[in-house]
């Protein structure tokens, strides 16, 4: 008898975590390290959509291609007790 294990992947929470990624990409782009120009609000505006919008790709795509973690499915049948 062979149990099959599917294998669940999760896009929409890499894509909530790349969202999350994308912002303080942009952040540290823009405010920390000054990589990007204040020059016109929709310039910064765009610069900082693309790149939420590549943080959110990269979630999504590490979602669906990252190597699965251990299940938590049932665990090995315990060993037969020893004998007296």
């Amino acid at each position: 008898m062979t149990t099959e294990n599917k294998l669940q992947r999760h896009p929409i929470r890499g894509a909530l975590y790349g969202l999350l990624l994308g912002l303080s990409a942009a952040y540290f782009a823009f405010f920390q390290f000054g990589l990007f120009g204040f020059d016109t609000l929709t310039g910064v505006l765009i610069k900082f959509g693309l790149i939420v919008l590549a943080g959110m790709v990269i979630g999504v795509v590490w979602a669906l291609l990252a190597p699965p973690r251990r299940g938590r499915g049932p665990s090995e049948a315990p060993p037969p007790p020893a004998a007296a």
